[in-house]
């Protein structure tokens, strides 16, 4: 049980926040504003970018998982200010952003001793300009003579609230500046002159007290100076975030004249003395900032000061100025370090549980989508509405793509709060935010733990396996309690994968209760999800609100709104343009993109162009045209390129490393110089991310913060622009693929310059960017893994088509797959798999889907998971067979087991569901018009299963009546027929069951006394049902199925069997024996007579009903009628007899398209071709299948047949099925195209769904019905799939060489022979009545089985397992048996009679070929307390017996170890307790065992509690009295070993657990005993589950619990494996080699795995000897239980009990050669081969 301990987690789970209240999101990205001057640290600042910012960087991603971003917006560029005077906006908005994002340091100022240049402010407030302006104009000086320049460039902008004085751009006034020096001249003048007449106006008002000082500063401050007055004096934690450096050139006055200084200082003319000198205001102003204003916010450690001397030329040189510049990188990454370090430590971001994580990453999104939001009042009360009343069905909100569906949720999830009592939960999901958020499990799966963190409820009962939790879902939402409110929203389906068949929408509940709600936003059209909600979900359009486009009003009020958020407005004249826009799109993003473009409008500006987009994406390809033209054509290009192809969005310094490593950006970007480290400058990224930023969302993914589009229609309109050409998108993923690989890292990479189109070898450098390492190691040595590679790398080299270098590093690397499990999800590596539609990565991806769930509750069973799936295609894929390899040793660390055979979930298999019923089912409808619903019912049940084979999930439970059932054409009405006494036929709604009415025919007709009626056929249409019912003769009934009763009856002359209805529903048509009759439903009048020759059997039409198909069972011919209103006008014969020689005509079946008609025959098919009137193809019943077969728990045989058979939706194929299998052949040729085998059982029903490619089939008396993908079947052919035996497993006996096991079942009569090498059912051996026990030799030649009998001298059978068939029987009561080890001989122990007091009697068997010898011994035993063993090499025969029974006591007398030599005919030496007494204090014997492989020894436990003690005593003497063992010599009767003291003696020795060499055993508590020393060892702690055996003679324990089994290895107590094996465990054995480890499971299923412990074992070794990981594995015959040999001889007259096997499985099972048959005595069945003489006799 999980408990929420904080406030704000139970507020977020349950929704119960204000946005407003939600925690900052931890921030990825240590982001710090490098503040300089342009020219006086050029050296110092490339010193930082080679040598300090790459290691820091890598340092923070390393140590702390965070990205490091420096900001130098003066580095790798000439010219930073710009045309329109934005630079220095630009640079205050990036320093805020730096302290907004950064929880570490965020400003670092560079200082020499030039204060920097003083750019004019770009826009100033209207009433502070118009002061300075009349100030200046007031006070006229020289130095204000031409202060009309002010307004001349300074123009107001009444758009602004309030309005402002906008600096115009240099090229609107000097339209030369760009090209032209003079101009540029003329601006430099007139810059000089705007700024001094601020200044000067500023100084005036400040005089005149309407400024003050601050505000006067403003106009006379640097650039840096603002910059640090914002960095650091607007810093709120500037002691911790802010670094300085201060540099002093010492002889810097030295040089005041020459031309280098003004770089380094500001410099002035004093034209009284004229001379240069230093400027005093600037110095003034720089020591300021330097000695007071810095210090009082920046502690000394967080500075550094250093101090130089001019050099040369350069003033500042690399090489003469190597030690200061050695040391400022030094102490700079020892400052950054540390201020990292510190910050990290401080804002460490506490564990909490994932789910909070997962709740709040979409309350983000909400706040972020519900900003700024207007309007909707219409919708959000219709969604209040409903919030509040008592709708039971999901709520539906719709519009397009663009009309705010989304912020229409999130409005609501802010507000929902307030509508709803104060104890709701509240759950949003904004589908496909994320990976996680994209995959239907996880997100059910994550509601499921939120509501049950909401309720108090435990986690663990959540299950993994999405039908489970799917269930979970429904019956958690029905267990709300009425005091609490609950409401779930999830926005956007369409972004889910299509996994688990999510946009069917089908794992949305129908029905709610009043308190629950459900609302679901989506846009039409998007995989058909809002018709199917609909037509197929809610049915209720009063659930659906539609979200239409605005009004143009309403648009322009919208805009209007957000205009004022920013603080503009529009001008009345620009009014009418964005009405014009409004006319064309009126959606609110058509809004936000005009938004974009109005709010630079300025009030004078007269020249608006109109906006001419008449969608989205149209005004997206402009705003892309538009960012190209401002900022670079590949700058812009390249960048949404790699944003865009990155599916999940960049982070910053991903982008900017992507965008350095792009040449093309490089060379556009450095055009007339390049700076020492070809990197993108910081200065162009920053100006197009805030042109850009408006249209990006943030969000976390994969523990980086990244941007990418916050709507879909930008990434559609990006993908369309950038990403259409194929050759240059590959070029794209490639380049995304070598940066997320590391390829560059530390690497220097070749260009070419912009005015060469070859690469130039001498050329190259290194981009700076980061590395990309698999994990990495933070501070406090915890591992972390590198998700962004782990998720990038694989699509991208998939996307680039570098698919072997894909293939190798990830789809088929276990490492890589294991650990990228951890790193991300499991949902990631699928997701990932889904791009690559190879056959080996789509049967890895099915593996992988299967086994999610199992991972994700234990991921280091993942290597068992992948092998154990796909073993079956080891020997031919080699990519598949690499990765099962990795698995054989790279996983034994995580898991030390690896399974021998596959598992029974094998990807590529065609079953596609198995629908679980509860019950046996009998009859069957497909409904729907893609058939996509099946209808199932049991006759005696009222209730019908609804499946949806789209998702194989049961879509509701209709309860109608009890009976028979039929379905109209048109799927509306259920008809259901009494089953009891045939009197009754009942009508209900096929939809909801409601009844219709009801139809008695028995009230319609009479009867004799004690005569009966029975129903022969009935025939329904949309409009009229029609039967035919038979007394003594028959009545034809016809009746209106909407008015529920019957129009007309009529007498026929004779019996009737046939009743069809033509496909107009206008006629129908029965028999009178031989003659076929004609009625008109509509008149109902008799129309016309038609002889035929026999009576027919079946009847089917073309789809205009012009033509009709009858047979009789009777002849093989079919008679053609050519029919016209009912009457037939030609006929004639299809002459069949030799086609369907020794067979006959069952049913028929037309194409679709009316060209063929298929005929089914019990052992043939034939296709008949109209056009060419003949036989095209016969298909003859499959050679190796049985004429007859017995299933388990039988009575009877059942003649096999083809059962039912159908042309495929295309009309390309036929799909049959016989036995046990479904066969496809083409319809041309009659090839066989695959088959798809079911369980052990006989199929007898099978439909073809229409348009689904999906094969429904049912066997007898199952209540399993198998959906299977025709498509999966014909891509991946036959797949062999292991067999499961009938009943739950109880009991696995291992041949000696552990080739084989023979498996016997819980309550039946079966027994499995499976091969150990590839898990298949060899052979299925049935009885005539259930098992009782099983033994068999060790070479598996033979096997006894005994049973209760029902006939004399049967209970006891010997099996000739060669030949599959019984060879000796005898006995009337279920006897013992053992075998021996080194030959075919069995010795049993038995009694004549079924009777407690009986003697026993003891014989050896010795079998050889199909003969028995019987030797008896001589010796009869009174009693038999254990079941007997026989010692190593075959020496003894050990029994336990006793000399009398005491009944009062239920106490056996004297228990006596017998042992008879097997060699000296069964001599015997026995010992009893008397006889032992003189060695050891034993009163009595309690138990033998073998001891080891000594055949001369046993092992025995003994009492010394005495026999004649009553219960109460014997109970009290447990406290003082011990149980112990001896090993006994049985030639001489010597104690070789002796522990009286070994075991309480309470303890139940039947419970305890020995190791085979008998050295160690455990207990029930798993208590670990050296029986060597007889001393206790060890308690394993396995939370209290019993030990199941030993394995690798003591040093394992083997557990299970439910379907898991664990492995502990006893020496250090650790789990070294744990695994799932899919089904509720039975049974679990360990082979003789210690090592092989079988499940049985209550299934039927068989699970073999081979223990590979590291620590004691060679794996490679292990490995090589296992049969199925060999490359050059004989040719796979599959499985044989159910299928005979061809053969020329007669076939056999009852069905055959073992099949023979392949030949392969011959070979192994030593093949005899045909004997005259040999006839039981027992009714067994013997399934034989054809060319075995023998059969059974009943």
């Amino acid at each position: 049980m999980v408990e929420i301990q904080s406030d704000l987690v139970r507020s977020v789970l349950t929704g119960q926040i204000n946005v407003e209240d939600l925690p900052e999101p931890p921030s990825k990205v240590i982001k710090i504003f490098l503040c300089c001057n342009a020219t006086d640290m050029k050296h110092e600042r490339n010193v930082l970018v080679q040598r300090v910012y790459p290691n820091i960087r890598e340092h923070c991603r390393e140590k702390h998982g965070l990205d490091l971003q420096i900001v130098d917006l003066q580095w790798g560029v000439k010219d930073v200010y710009q045309d329109d005077h934005s630079h220095q906006k630009d640079v205050l908005n990036e320093i805020r952003r730096c302290q907004r994002l950064s929880p570490g340091p965020c400003f670092m100022a560079l200082l020499g001793q030039r204060y920097g240049y003083r750019p004019l402010p770009a826009s100033i407030p209207g009433n502070e300009y118009e002061l300075i302006r009349s100030m200046v104009q007031k006070h006229r000086t020289r130095d204000t003579r031409d202060s009309e320049l002010l307004d001349e460039w300074y123009i107001k902008d009444s758009n602004a609230v309030p309005p402002t004085y906008v600096l115009q751009p240099i090229s609107r006034l000097i339209p030369e500046y760009k090209t032209n020096p003079e101009a540029q001249q003329e601006w430099e003048e007139t810059h000089f002159k705007l700024r001094r007449f601020l200044q000067k106006g500023s100084h005036l008002c400040f005089m005149d007290g309407t400024m003050n000082a601050s505000t006067k500063h403003k106009y006379h401050m640097s650039g840096v100076e603002e910059e640090i007055q914002q960095g650091i004096m607007g810093c709120s934690d500037a002691e911790n975030r802010c670094l300085v450096f201060i540099r002093t050139i010492e002889d810097l006055k030295n040089y005041v004249t020459d031309p280098k200084t003004p770089e380094f200082m500001e410099v002035s003319f004093n034209e009284k003395e004229e001379k240069l000198e230093i400027d005093g205001e600037s110095e003034q102003f720089l020591n300021d900032l330097k000695h007071k204003h810095i210090p009082s916010k920046v502690p000394r450690n967080h500075m550094i000061k250093s101090t130089v001397l001019w050099r040369y030329d350069n003033v500042i040189n690399a090489d003469f100025h190597k030690p200061y510049l050695d040391e400022l990188c030094l102490k700079m990454s020892e400052l950054m370090t540390r201020l990292v370090d510190n910050a990290a430590r401080t804002h460490v971001v506490q564990e909490s549980l994932p789910i909070y994580n997962e709740a709040l990453e979409h309350w983000y999104v909400a706040k972020r989508k519900s900003e700024n939001f207007y309007g909707r009042d219409e919708i959000l009360g219709g969604v209040h509405t409903y919030l509040r009343g008592a709708a039971d069905k999901p709520m539906v909100i719709h519009g397009e793509a663009g009309s705010g569906k989304t912020s229409v949720v999130a409005k609501v999830m802010t507000e929902v709060r307030n509508w709803l009592p104060h104890n709701s939960i509240v759950i949003t999901r904004f589908l496909g935010i994320n990976s996680d958020a994209a995959d239907l499990r996880l997100v059910i799966h994550g509601i499921c733990q939120q509501i049950a963190l909401a309720l108090g409820n435990d986690l663990a009962d959540i299950p993994d396996e999405y039908k489970a939790l799917h269930r979970y879902f429904l019956e958690q939402l029905q267990t709300i309690p009425v005091d609490r409110h609950l409401a779930i929203f999830f926005d956007a389906p369409e972004n889910l994968t299509p996994d688990y068949h999510a946009h069917y929408m089908q794992w949305l509940p129908e029905h709610l209760s009043d308190h629950v709600k459900i609302i679901v936003s989506t846009r039409p059209g998007a995989h058909n999800i809002l018709q199917r909600l609909k037509t197929e979900v809610i049915k209720n359009s009063s659930y659906f609100i539609e979200v239409p486009a605005l009004s143009v009003t309403a648009s322009a009020d919208l805009l209007s709104y957000w205009l004022s958020l920013r603080g503009r407005r529009i001008s009345v004249e620009q009014e009418i343009v964005v009405r014009e826009a409004f006319s064309l799109c009126s959606l609110p993003l058509y809004a936000r993109l005009v938004l974009e473009e109005a709010s630079t409008w300025k009030s004078y500006t007269r020249s608006i162009r109109n906006i001419t987009a008449k969608d989205v994406p149209t005004y997206i390809e402009k705003l892309f045209d538009f960012l190209e033209r401002k900022h670079g054509i590949n700058l812009v290009s390249k960048a949404l390129t790699y944003l865009t192809a990155s599916r999940t969005g960049l982070s910053e310094t991903e982008l900017e490393d992507l965008l350095s490593l792009d040449d093309d950006v490089m060379n556009e970007v450095f055009q007339s110089w390049h700076p020492p480290s070809r990197r993108l400058p910081s200065l162009p990224y920053v100006r197009l991310q805030n042109d850009l930023d408006g249209f990006l969302a943030q969000k976390d993914v994969d523990g980086v913060t990244v941007k990418f589009w916050n709507h879909i229609s930008f990434e559609e309109v990006a993908k369309k622009r950038y990403l259409s050409d194929e050759a240059k998108t590959k070029i794209v993923y490639s380049d995304l693929a070598d940066y997320f690989a590391g390829i560059w890292f530390n690497k220097e990479k070749p260009f070419q310059s912009a005015t060469k189109n070859e690469l130039d070898p001498q050329k190259q450098a290194d981009r700076l960017v980061a590395s990309q390492p698999l994990t990495y190691k933070g501070m406090d040595g915890t591992t972390r893994y590198n998700k962004r590679k782990y998720d990038q790398v694989p699509r991208t080299l998939y996307l680039s088509g570098r698919l072997q270098e894909l293939n190798k590093m990830a789809f088929f690397n276990y490492s890589w797959i294991y650990n990228n499990s951890k790193a991300l999800s499991l949902q990631h590596i699928l997701s990932t798999f889904a791009l690559n539609p190879s056959l080996e990565a789509s049967l890895l991806t099915d593996a992988l889907q299967g086994a999610q769930p199992i991972i994700a509750k234990n991921e280091t069973s993942m290597a068992a998971e992948i092998t154990g799936r796909l073993l079956s295609y080891y020997a031919a894929h080699p990519h598949l067979r690499q990765l099962i390899q990795q698995c054989d040793t790279d996983g034994l660390p995580h898991c030390a087991v690896i399974p021998t055979f596959p598992y029974h979930q094998t990807p590529g298999a065609p079953l596609q569901y198995t629908l679980e019923c509860n019950t046996r089912m009998q009859f069957f409808s497909l409904m729907g018009e893609d058939s996509r619903y099946l209808l199932a019912k049991k006759q005696s049940s009222q209730f019908i299963k609804v499946f949806d084979l789209a998702t194989g999930e049961l879509k509701q439970e209709i309860f109608a009546s009890t009976g028979d059932m039929h379905v109209t054409p048109d799927n509306s009405l259920l008809v259901l027929i009494d089953h009891i006494a045939e009197r009754t036929i009942k009508i209900h709604k096929s939809d909801t069951g409601e009844f219709v009415g009801q139809l008695v025919p028995m009230n319609h007709i009479q009867l004799l006394p004690k005569e009966k009626y029975k129903i022969d056929s009935i025939s329904i249409s949309d409009y009229f049902l029609c039967l035919v019912i038979t007394t003594e003769t028959s009545y034809l009934f016809i009746a209106s199925v909407h008015e529920c009763r019957f129009v007309q009856i009529f007498a026929l002359e004779s019996k009737s069997t046939l009743c069809k209805i033509s496909p107009d529903s206008r006629y129908v048509f029965c028999n009178c024996k031989n003659v076929l009759l004609s009625y008109d439903l509509y008149t109902l009048e008799h129309i016309q007579n038609i002889q035929l020759e026999h009576n027919p059997t079946d009847m089917i039409f073309t789809k205009s009903g012009n033509k009709a198909f009858v047979v009789s069972s009777k002849e093989n011919k079919i008679v053609v009628l050519h029919l016209k209103d009912g009457c037939v006008e030609t006929s004639y014969k299809i002459m069949l007899q030799e086609a369907m020689k020794s067979d006959r005509i069952i049913d028929l079946r037309l194409s679709h398209d009316e060209s063929n008609v298929l005929i089914r025959g019990l052992n043939n098919l034939l296709v008949y071709n109209m056009k060419h009137k003949r036989v095209i193809n016969r298909i003859a019943r499959p050679d190796d299948v049985p004429k007859q077969f017995r299933l388990p728990r039988s009575n009877s045989a059942i003649d096999l047949g083809f059962a039912q058979a159908d042309f495929s939706t295309d009309d390309q194929y036929i799909v049959g099925c016989i036995f046990t299998n479904v066969y496809m052949w083409r319809v041309t040729d009659g090839e066989l195209m695959t088959s798809m085998q079911s369980p052990v059982g006989v199929i007898t029903t099978l439909f073809v769904t229409a348009d689904r490619k999906q094969v429904v089939t049912h066997q007898e008396d199952s209540d399993i019905i198998q959906v299977w993908s025709l498509s999966e079947a014909m891509k991946y052919g036959h797949v062999d799939v292991l067999d499961r035996l009938t009943r739950p497993i109880t009991k696995i006996l291992f041949t000696g060489d552990n080739a084989y096991a023979f498996v016997r079942c819980d309550q039946s009569d079966e027994v499995g022979v499976v091969d150990m090498c590839t898990g298949q059912l060899l052979d299925l051996l049935t009885h005539e009545s259930l098992l009782e026990t099983l033994t068999i030799t060790s070479d598996g030649h033979y096997a006894f089985t005994t049973v209760k009998p029902r006939k004399p001298n049967v209970a006891n059978k010997i099996w000739h397992a060669g030949e599959r068939k019984i060879i000796h029987e005898f006995g009337n009561a279920p006897g013992y048996a053992t075998a021996m080890h080194n030959e075919s001989t069995i010795i049993c122990i038995w009694q004549k009679e079924i009777n407690f007091k009986a003697p026993f009697y003891m014989s050896r068997f010795k079998c050889h070929e199909e003969k028995v010898q019987e030797i008896p011994c001589n010796v009869i035993l009174n009693f038999l307390l254990r079941p007997p063993f026989v010692t190593g090499d075959d020496k003894y025969v050990i029994v336990l017996t006793a000399d009398k029974y005491q009944e009062h006591k239920a106490w056996y007398v004297n228990p006596t170890v017998c042992a008879f030599s097997i060699e000296d005919n069964f001599s015997v030496a026995s010992y009893s307790p008397e006889d032992l007494q003189g060695s050891v204090n034993i009163k009595r014997i309690l138990d033998v065992r073998p001891y080891g492989d000594n055949p001369y020894a046993v092992f025995v436990f003994f009492s010394n509690v005495p026999d004649d003690l009553n219960n109460n005593e014997r109970h009290v003497s447990a406290h003082y009295h011990k149980t112990g063992f001896m090993v006994l010599d049985i030639c001489s009767g010597a104690i070789l070993k002796v522990c009286d003291d070994f075991l309480p003696a309470d303890m139940s020795i039947e419970k305890l657990l020995f190791s085979n060499n008998m050295k160690w055993c455990v207990d029930p508590d798993s208590n670990i005993y050296d029986i060597t020393n007889g001393v206790f060892v060890k308690q394993l702690d396995t939370r209290g589950f019993p030990p199941m055996r030993f394995a690798s003679n003591g040093k394992h324990v083997v557990y299970y619990q439910g379907q898991e089994i664990f492995i502990i290895r006893t020496e250090d107590y650790e789990e070294i494996a744990r695994v799932d094996v899919h089904n509720p465990i039975s049974c679990l054995e360990v082979c003789d080699d210690e090592r092989t480890v079988v499940v049985g499971c209550t299934d039927g299923s068989i699970v073999s795995y081979v223990l590979i412990d590291h620590k004691y074992d060679n794996a490679a070794e292990v490995i090589s000897s296992i049969p199925s990981r060999q490359e050059d594995q004989p040719e796979d015959d599959g499985r044989s239980w159910d299928k005979v040999e061809s053969s020329s001889d007669p076939p056999n007259s009852r069905p055959p009990t073992a099949l023979s096997l392949s030949i392969k499985d011959k070979d192994r099972l030593k093949q005899i050669k045909p004997v005259p048959r040999i006839h039981p005595q027992s009714d067994t069945l013997l399934y034989l081969s054809p060319k075995s003489r023998t059969c059974s006799i009943m």
